[in-house]
């Protein structure tokens, strides 16, 4: 893997200390506490790098004759009622048949103006602020993954990456391998793994050792170090497994660039 992502916090003594009254359990709840804040920090970290890689590895489009790293120009139309003609939409399924994987639901990546037209398509659910992406997926058999990073990464709020089923694949790989997570006082060092409790695929290292301060002239008013990272990648079809054995698809990997536009 070639990615990485990681977060430091540190606990202070006095919790690790603490034997007043009432103090049982202060130790594991703030444990607990910093290490959901890493792994959201961590897993912000990763979706920025996951869609910065992806954004270098789209593909041709053989369907419309688009060369890798290239963008499909996609205008959509809105009628007088406001609504979006959806039949524009049955061009990136068509690309995808066209493109010898017909089957399974296109993951597409972006914001802009995909967003606005999606959020015509269906109302009425509170699924996702009144829209029903399941009804969406259903009927046109694509879903918007809606991202923030979408203007910064594809430089244009308006472009979406479209990746077909299977076509890409995040893997992590863990340094350590233990069970749960038990502060022990007096330790040299804690570590293993930490599964993350939103996202079951993505597991972490973790790290938890007594740093006494000693090196700054402090004495023993240290405070316990931890650190909570990963390493990960991003997989995606080989180009050389179609090449021009299935219909010329040169530099094809199963993810496509489309710049969707206003009438």
């Amino acid at each position: 893997p070639t990615l990485y992502a990681e977060d430091k916090f540190t606990i202070e003594e006095n919790y690790v200390r603490d034997n007043s009254e009432g103090s049982e359990g202060k130790l594991q709840a703030r444990l607990n506490a910093e290490i959901r804040d890493s792994m959201r920090v961590v897993r912000e970290s990763m979706d920025a790098q996951l869609f910065a890689k992806a954004a270098t590895l789209v593909g041709a489009n053989p369907a419309q004759g688009v060369g890798a790293g290239s963008y499909y120009d996609l205008t959509m139309i809105i009628d007088s009622s406001g609504k979006i003609d959806d039949r524009y939409f049955d061009v990136i399924k068509n690309d995808q048949e066209d493109n010898l994987m017909p089957t399974g639901d296109v993951d597409m990546v972006g914001l802009g103006n995909a967003r606005r037209y999606l959020n015509r398509l269906a109302v009425g659910n509170a699924n996702d602020a009144g829209i029903d992406y399941r009804l969406v997926a259903q009927e046109f058999g694509m879903r918007l993954w809606k991202d923030s990073y979408t203007t910064a990464t594809l430089s244009d709020a308006n472009r979406v990456l479209a990746i077909y089923p299977g076509a890409a694949q995040m893997f992590n790989y863990n340094l350590y391998a233990s069970g749960d997570f038990t502060p022990q006082i007096g330790d040299v060092a804690i570590k293993g793994t930490l599964t993350d409790p939103i996202f079951p695929g993505i597991s972490y290292d973790y790290q938890l050792r007594y740093d006494d301060n000693c090196s700054t002239g402090t004495g023993q008013q240290g405070a316990w170090v931890g650190r909570l990272w990963t390493y990960f990648d991003l997989w995606t079809i080989p180009e050389a497994a179609f090449g021009d054995v299935y219909n010329g698809l040169n530099d094809f990997n199963g993810i496509l660039g489309y710049r969707i536009l206003s009438s």
